[in-house]
């Protein structure tokens, strides 16, 4: 079985894998999903920065749509720092490999594995936490949906999406359902650029806390 399968670090393993930020991935398949990952990343920006043209005299849609799209540039800015930094990103994967077979006294495997332990735990209450989140944030859009059908009349409450998006080749408001499921689709993808980079900062800083008790 691969190191990195074992359960302490699987999690940080399967999210770096889906947006082509693991280093023992091959590489057809890393570039595969930056290429897809990207793609979702490019359509959904420049949604929002045409959005940003038309209702530019729109405080409100501004108010919401700034916040999303900062947040998605700084998403995608620690994704582009991994990518350039897959080198080093490399040597401390194998540095956690190295260490675990420096320290082979049942003692220090025990320190290890409780660190190790502890990292798997924040790791994943922090990605439950957070695409819960993201989660209820997609979804709020179609509490109007809801409301429309249950109760029904003449008026219907406007279709609002997550983040504010305009494309000029399609009926925004008539093809709400397909777009909104692409526009989940794109934020998810976006947002899981930076959990997996955060996933990964908590991985190596338990080793890190690891390595600090054994040494003194």
């Amino acid at each position: 079985m691969d190191f990195f399968n074992h359960p302490y670090y699987a999690t940080m393993m399967n999210i770096n894998r889906v947006i082509g930020a693991w280093p023992y991935q091959a590489r057809w398949k890393n570039t595969a999903y930056r290429c897809i990952t990207l793609i979702l990343a490019i359509v959904q920006l420049a949604g929002q920065m045409i959005c940003l043209v038309v209702y530019i005299r729109d405080d409100e849609s501004i108010i919401l749509l700034i916040p999303a799209f900062l947040t998605a540039i700084f998403s995608i800015f620690k994704w582009m720092n991994n990518m350039l930094k897959m080198e080093t990103f490399t040597k401390l994967l194998e540095s956690i490999k190295e260490n675990q077979n420096m320290y082979t006294k049942k003692e220090e495997k025990h320190i290890f594995d409780e660190y190790a332990q502890e990292g798997r735990l924040i790791v994943r209450g922090y990605l439950v936490l957070t695409y819960c989140t993201i989660g209820s944030y997609v979804a709020e859009p179609l509490v109007s949906c809801f409301i429309n059908i249950i109760l029904y009349s003449n008026y219907t409450l406007p279709h609002v999406y997550p983040v504010p998006i305009h494309w000029y080749i399609v009926d925004m408001d008539k093809n709400f359902h397909p777009i909104w499921e692409f526009e989940s689709i794109c934020i998810v993808s976006i947002m899981t650029y930076s959990l997996a980079t955060d996933s990964s900062f908590f991985i190596l800083l338990q080793h890190a806390r690891g390595l600090f008790v054994l040494v003194q």
